[in-house]
This record gives C-alpha cells, structure tokens and sequence, in this order.
C-alpha cells in the first residue's frame, strides 16, 4: 500500500510538471522494472531543461552504446551548469582523446565542488607530470569526504615516501568502505612484514567483493601453505574478470598436472592483456611443442617490458640455434631485472669470452637469489686465472648445497694437479692465449680463431674402421641436419652430449670429410660451414681415436659481416670462361678445395680454417700414455 502511495504522488507530481517528481517517478518505476516508461518520464524532465534528467537520460544512452547523443545530453547539462553533467561531458571528451576539452570541463566541475571532477582532473595533470597540483586536487576531494580521493591522496604520497601520511588516508579511505584503500593498507602492512595485519585487510576487501582483494588474500594463503583455500579465492577473482588471478589459477593447476585447465586458465589471462599469463602460456605452448604460437605470446608480453617473457623468448631461441636473437632477448631481459636472464646473459657473455661482464653478471643473479650461480662463476673465475677465487666460489656454493658444487671443487683440484689424458697429446696452438681450462677441455682464442681440445672417455663404437662407411654416415647426417627440427643430441649418445654442445646445426653444410692414420690413431677430419651470430664460421674438426677414448681437435674461424669474397670470385671465373653462365650450375662449389687461394687468405676464412688444420693435423704429437690404449683395426 505504501509503494502504491509513493507512486501515486509522484506520479501526481509528474503530470502536473514538476521535473523533481518526474525524474523521482522514474526512478520509482525502473526499480520495480517498468523500464520504458520509466525512460519516458527521464526524457519529459530532460526536455523540460533539468540537468539532473538530462544527466540520466545521457548514461541511458550511453548504456546503449549511442555515444553521441549521450554526449550531446551531457554537453547540454553542463552548459545548464550542472557540475555533475560537465564532469560527464569531460569523461566522455577524455575517452575520445579530447583531453584539452576534458579538463576545461573537469575544472569547472572541480571549482563547482564536485569530487568525482577533482580526482579525474588529478589524474589528468599528474599523467602529464604536474604532481604538486594533482595532490592538490586529491586533497580538496579528499577534504570532501570521497572514499576514492582519499586513496589517491594516499597513493601520491607513498610515492613521495610519506608512508605515515598515506597510511592515514588508506585508514580513512578504508573505513568508508572503499576496497581499493584496503588493499592499499594490506600492501603497506606486507612491506612492513606484519603479514597478519596484510592478511586481514585483504580479507575485508575480498569480503567487500572487490576481485583484487581476493587474489591479494589468495597469494598470501598460498605463500601460507593454504593452496585449497587460495585457489577458492583465485576462482572467485577470476570469475569476477581479475586476470593476474586467473594466471595464479593457472600456476596452481599446473603444479596439479591439469595442464588442458591450466592452459585454459593462462590463455584467459593473457587475452585480458595479463603479461604474467602470457608469459607462463608462451612457457606452456613451446613446452607443448607449439613452439611458434608460444614464441609469439612470449614477443608480446616482452614487447611489454615483461622481464619473465622476454628470458622464455630467449631460451627459445637458443634451443632452435638462433643464437643471435637468444643474446639480445636475453640481455634485454637481465638488464630488466629477472635473474634467469641475468644468468643466461652471464653465460653468453662467457661464451664470447668476455669473462669480466660474465662474472659481474653473475654476480647481479646471485644476488637477486640464484645461489645456483656461484658454480658457474667459479668457473668464469677460473677461466681469468683466478683459481684461488674460483674455490672461494666453489665452497660458498657447497656450504648452500648447490647441486655440482662438490664436482666442481673436484675437478678445479684436478686442473691444479694437471689432467694426465689432457696431456696426452700434443699439439700447435699458434701462440694463442689459454682462455678457458677445464679437466676434459681447453680452449685458446685470439681476434677470430680459436683451437679447441675435448677429451671424451667414451669408447669407439664400431669394430673396425671402414673409411667409406664413415663417409656415407657423415653425408647422413649432414642430410639430416637440413631439417629445420634437426636435434643433434638425439643421435649422440649420453655421454657426448655432455662436452658437444647442440645450439643447432641448420644449415651447416659439410664441406669436406677425410679419414687418416697417426701413429697408431684413426683420425676423421671434417670441415664445416655455418652461419652464427655474426657472419660465417668456418672449422675443420680431427677426431683421434682409440678403442677406448677419442679427442676431438676443432680450429675455428669466424667471417666477419662482409662475407662472400671468395663465392664472387669464383663465380666470376666461372663467368668468364666460354660455357658464360651454364657453367654455373647446381654443382656450383665454391667452397672445393681447388678454388682455394683464388682471393687473398685475409678474406677468405676456409682457406685459413684449412691452413690452420693442416698445421694442427701435422703439429699432432701422441704422447707416451697413448701406447697403453688400444689401436682400432683397419679393414
């Protein structure tokens, strides 16, 4: 009967023109669900001038996606000088990239007294970098008693580090009701590492519906041990749209192997623009083998300054052989702050044997948490003739349990004591400097050439030694290795795997293969052409062999970024003959053996690489531990 009552003053109020009664009727109406004619009463009081209606009759528009008109109610709103209508007509300017229009609007809104119009306008000249006049505004709103204009009060001045001062806002904020300042609150007491009074006020906030606020409760259960509970409040901030919950939904599944959820839930997130759920479903895709899928999702989110994203895309690239792009993705993510970059930077750093910024590198890991590094840096220590600091490392390591450290300790004694079956051979290294020292092998390198020597005490896997079959196994593989998913690892056995490093071999064409005899070894020399990082590697590989035990011997020359000198040259010579073009045919070779010294050898890195090697094969001295092993027979 009272409903009844209400409506019929109001609706005697309406008919009789007063614009109050009818904006209240309409009102009335839409909450007992007489939409269209409540809309009808909003639209008399509009076109009878009252800024309120027309304020209302403009959202209703707006709800409606007709931006336009909407817009056009607001603006007559605020000419009326509503100040509720221009904080409306500055909203919208802003939204249509008007923000000049905006914030006259806003402003005028704001002088009005209008908090809404005070905080926006704060917001707008502090995106701009004028912070001193958006305190100010944030004051007057907060002065006011808006709920939202004491948060950003708060926020401003944490920022400034008046953390006593934001605090008090937060408070008041908080006890007004406003979900944001309480997660503000929580995060204040965590800093502080009073995580019960965190935990609380994210509790009120999560309990208040706010979807941020429940996965805040969420992470702080989870570092609790609560996962059950964590992902129940993970569940309901997802649903509620809260897209790091759906990625922290995501971790939980996946450390439950439900991988199809956790998948789903990693794609939702990153489809709301969540670069942590990018980031763990580009991890998720390449692990699949949906390697490119995952690689591009991984490229977005880096693009993002996503530091987690941007060492995924990284050792992507590493593993297919694109060393070059695994660098830069991996030195833009150290320099980001993540500590796995900052290890693999540290590693390819060292590979390029810039050893000082690899140990500083590693350094920056260990101190952002990965004590796992201090193996590797040991070694990066040892590898500038620093034992006495490698052991250093080596023992902080072992005292922290780091897997290795132990075997480290050992073989860094062993290098001290000097390795016998290193020793056991000796050959030319062309006066270049020792740059890396372990117990199965050493390098020595200087501006572009390198000599490498590995030990493998692996026995030789074949009876006897056939010269052709050798051959047609090579030119297998080689054939194989033109697959763009070539795995050189999947055709060596365990124990190789572990000093033949596998960056992938696409594209390294085989040049030449020979077997001989030294002494009483067999020896294979094969001679490579690869691209790499920066232009064209070129090395001719010996193998010594034994029953028991084998050396590998490379000698390495890198082609700087002007390649192809020696390819011109002898297409030209082809050219020049009387067969013109037809002699330059599918059996074109640049790189056969005849052809060498057709350019000057400063330019022409294979006739160096095969220089060197013929020096290394002929320099090759087997020492007397060499008689104990046993000979493999010819055919």
């Amino acid at each position: 009967m009272r409903d009844d009552n209400e409506e019929a003053g109001l609706r005697s109020g309406a008919e009789a023109g007063d614009v109050e009664d009818m904006l209240a009727l309409a009102r009335f109406l839409r909450d007992r669900g007489d939409v269209d004619e409540a809309d009808s009463w909003t639209r008399n009081a509009a076109e009878l001038g009252y800024p309120p209606a027309m304020n209302n009759l403009g959202l209703l528009f707006e709800d409606r996606g007709e931006l336009q008109e909407a817009k056009a109610w607001y603006e007559k709103s605020a000419n009326a000088g509503n100040d509720h209508g221009m904080w409306l007509l500055g909203a919208t300017l802003e939204e249509e990239g008007d923000v000049e229009a905006a914030e006259r609007w806003y402003r005028q809104s704001a002088d009005g007294g209008y908090a809404r119009a005070m905080n926006d306008l704060g917001l707008l000249v502090e995106d701009r970098g004028d912070f001193e006049e958006a305190k100010n505004w944030y004051e007057q709103s907060a002065l006011a008693g808006d709920t939202h204009g004491m948060w950003l009060l708060g926020d401003i001045l944490g920022e400034e580090g008046d953390v006593g001062s934001a605090e008090r806002w937060f408070r008041q904020s908080a006890d007004g009701g406003y979900a944001r300042a309480m997660n503000s609150l929580g995060l204040l007491f965590e800093r502080s590492k009073d995580l019960d009074a965190a935990k609380a006020w994210y509790e009120k906030s999560a309990l208040a519906g706010d979807p941020r606020g429940m996965c805040l409760l969420g992470v702080v259960l989870t570092n609790e041990g609560d996962v059950g509970s964590a992902e129940r409040w993970f569940r309901q901030s997802a649903d509620g749209g809260f897209a790091q919950a759906m990625n922290n939904l995501g971790i939980i599944l996946e450390n439950r192997d439900e991988l199809a959820d956790a998948k789903s839930r990693f794609q939702s997130a990153a489809e709301n623009g969540n670069l942590a759920g990018m980031g763990n479903l580009a991890r998720l895709l390449i692990k699949e083998g949906a390697g490119e899928e995952g690689y591009a999702w991984a490229i977005r989110a880096a693009d993002a300054d996503h530091a987690y994203s941007m060492t995924t895309a990284g050792r992507y690239c590493y593993n297919r052989g694109d060393l070059d792009t695994a660098t830069d993705w991996f030195r833009r993510g150290a320099e980001a702050g993540n500590s796995e970059a900052m290890s693999w930077h540290a590693l390819m750093l060292a590979n390029d044997y810039r050893l000082a910024e690899s140990a500083e590198w590693y350094e920056r890991a260990i101190e952002a948490g990965r004590n796992q590094d201090y193996v590797p840096l040991g070694w990066t220590e040892a590898d500038r003739g620093d034992v006495v600091g490698a052991e250093i490392k080596f023992r902080r390591a072992l005292n922290l349990d780091v897997q290795g450290a132990s075997e480290a300790l050992a073989e860094l004694s062993a290098i001290s004591d000097g390795s016998p079956m290193m020793e056991a051979i000796t050959f030319e290294t062309f006066g270049m400097p020792l740059v890396s020292n372990r117990v199965t092998e050493r390098r020595w390198r200087e501006e572009g050439i390198s000599v490498v020597e590995r030990f493998v005490n692996y026995p030789y896997e074949y009876d006897t030694w056939n010269p052709d079959d050798l051959r047609r196994e090579m030119m297998e593989l080689q054939g194989l290795a033109e697959a763009p998913d070539f795995d050189l690892s999947a055709y060596m056995p365990e124990e190789l795997r572990e000093v033949i490093p596998n960056v992938g071999v696409t594209h390294v064409s085989l040049l030449n293969f020979e077997s001989l005899e030294l002494g009483r070894a067999k020896c294979m020399m094969a001679t490579i052409r690869q691209p790499m990082d920066e232009g064209i590697a070129y090395a001719t590989t010996l193998t010594i062999v034994f029953k028991e035990c084998c050396w590998f011997l490379t000698v390495g020359v890198q082609e700087g970024p002007a390649v192809g000198e020696r390819e011109a040259a002898v297409a030209r010579t082809l050219l020049s003959t009387t067969k013109g073009v037809d002699a330059i045919d599918a059996t074109f070779n640049p790189y056969d053996k005849k052809w060498d010294g057709i350019v000057p050898i400063e330019v022409d890195p294979l006739t160096r690489v095969r220089f060197l090697a013929k020096a290394l094969r002929d320099s090759i001295v087997l020492g007397a531990l060499t008689n104990n092993l046993e000979a493999i027979p010819s055919d």
